[in-house]
């Protein structure tokens, strides 16, 4: 499977925005491992305003978009409580966030090749890591990450006060 992954432009948020709809409204019927909302988070409008600052991408199959995500350097919680491996500065380290592939286009692989390209555009920037967060009954992400070698550094509150105790924290040391 031949996957391009490219940052978003102005008005690449209805593509992406499909794909959030279409893949929380599934998660609704099914199990909503992440505790995403419907037309809320993530959604067309999260979209657009990460666009609008640099930091959305979709990856593509075939020219289809298949995959969206966010690649920044705002952990959006308290990642300072956690205890992690190394001591890194909030700025030096890449944070992933609304991680979503299209329903149809799940268990091919897309996963980690999305997470092989944070890695290399980590690397090339100069950053020392990636960190991230997941619910901490979110098992589909958590497997990806430790199979692609993130390392866990348990559950915690990150102060983000949207009625998510927890999350389990995963690093990526570069």
């Amino acid at each position: 499977m031949n996957i391009k992954i490219e940052k978003c432009r102005r008005g690449d948020e209805v593509v992406a925005g499909r794909i959030y709809d279409k893949v929380t409204k599934r998660l609704t019927e099914t199990v909503n491992y992440p505790r995403w909302t419907y037309k809320v988070y993530p959604s067309t409008e999260y979209a657009a305003a990460m666009i609008a600052r640099g930091c959305l991408y979709m990856a593509y199959s075939d020219g289809e978009a298949v995959a969206a995500f966010v690649l920044n350097d705002d952990p959006s919680g308290n990642y300072a409580k956690v205890g992690w491996g190394m001591e890194i500065a909030e700025g030096e380290y890449l944070v992933i966030h609304a991680f979503a592939i299209d329903t149809d286009h799940q268990r091919l692989g897309i996963g980690r090749r999305i997470v092989e390209f944070c890695i290399a555009i980590a690397r090339e920037n100069g950053y020392k890591a990636i960190r991230l967060d997941t619910v901490t009954d979110n098992y589909p992400a958590k497997a990806l990450y430790e199979r692609c070698g993130f390392k866990c550094f348990g559950d915690y509150d990150l102060d983000r006060n949207i009625g998510i105790p927890s999350f389990t924290m995963y690093e990526y040391l570069l």
